[in-house]
């Protein structure tokens, strides 16, 4: 009998503690969230009209999203990985090529990391953010048709 394991399922001291440790987990979470949306919150009332421009391209398609953000926010790349759209985005496997490769372009973590992005420069990170939300949405949208 002794060898056997023993679990602590059931014990009530043990759901207490359990359900003390989500209950603080969730707080903690919670409260990260809100601190780092805190500081985003300037940068974001900046790129409004931005964001409103990049939205109503995306609601047009895939293309036009993907033209206007390679045309008028470049993603800051070292210059031995430049990258030109394709011409020709008529066929649904060059735009889903285009937007995967654009989503390893505008990942937040990866232009926070760029050596090519001041460590200050906050407001393109928040900007990557927004981009990535937008294309990761129509990548998804791409996949499901497949």
């Amino acid at each position: 009998e002794s060898l056997k394991p023993k679990t602590f399922i059931g014990e009530s001291w043990f759901d207490e503690a359990v359900a003390f440790i989500r209950a603080y987990q969730t707080r903690v979470k919670e409260e990260e969230e809100r601190k780092s949306g805190e500081w985003k919150k300037p940068y974001l009332e900046q790129l409004q009209a931005t964001i409103l421009v990049l939205k109503e391209n995306q609601k047009v398609g895939a293309k036009d999203l993907l033209k206007h953000v390679y045309d008028k926010h470049p993603p800051h790349l070292p210059a031995d990985d430049e990258y030109k759209l394709p011409d020709d985005l008529s066929e649904e496997k060059t735009i889903q090529r285009s937007l995967k490769k654009s989503l390893i372009h505008y990942h937040p973590d990866k232009s926070f990391n760029s050596p090519t992005v001041e460590k200050n420069d906050k407001k393109w990170v928040v900007l990557c953010e927004e981009i990535y939300k937008l294309l990761a949405a129509l990548y998804q949208v791409t996949k499901e048709v497949q």
